[in-house]
């Protein structure tokens, strides 16, 4: 039986028989960030959280494999695209209501072969001209893309 005493300066689940203490750590994800002429892969999302909204392509990480497969799994069953990872962009957490505490590793990805083909959670994919970005579901998805063009980019709301 889980009680919540103090540990580490704050107050955790800890086993009353044998003394374990749970950690409730972030939930690990990858976002990525693909260009094709200039323009940015965004995925429009069939699931909560931000059903019909718009986002980077990624997801969680599997327990079995890597940040960068990670990347490319998330990749290919979202658009389709088979892609080469290239760079760690950022790393942010996010809080999501779903999920709880969300970090969340954004890579750049070159594309490299593949069909243009929506998948998995996303319900439609294109590439948007960094001027006529959509809705996009997750602020931090537009901070990673923001920080990876250097400038503000304005988005469509509705």
């Amino acid at each position: 039986m889980l009680a919540i005493l103090p540990r580490d300066g704050r107050r955790r689940p800890v086993c009353s028989a044998c003394g374990f203490v749970y950690y409730v750590n972030p939930v690990p994800s990858i976002a990525a960030i693909l260009f094709r002429e200039g323009r940015v892969c965004l995925v429009k999302r069939n699931i909560e959280p931000g059903l019909g909204l718009w986002s980077l392509p990624g997801g969680f990480i599997e327990e079995d494999e890597t940040v960068e497969d990670a990347v490319l799994r998330e990749v290919e069953e979202e658009t389709g695209l088979l892609c080469k990872p290239q760079k760690l962009v950022d790393m942010r957490t996010m809080i999501s209501a779903y999920y709880g505490s969300i970090l969340v590793l954004c890579f750049l990805a070159e594309v490299v072969n593949g069909e243009l083909k929506a998948g998995g959670d996303a319900d439609e994919v294109r590439f948007f001209d960094l001027n006529d970005i959509p809705e996009i579901a997750f602020d931090v998805h537009l901070r990673f893309l923001e920080k990876y063009v250097g400038h503000i980019i304005p988005v469509k709301s509705g």
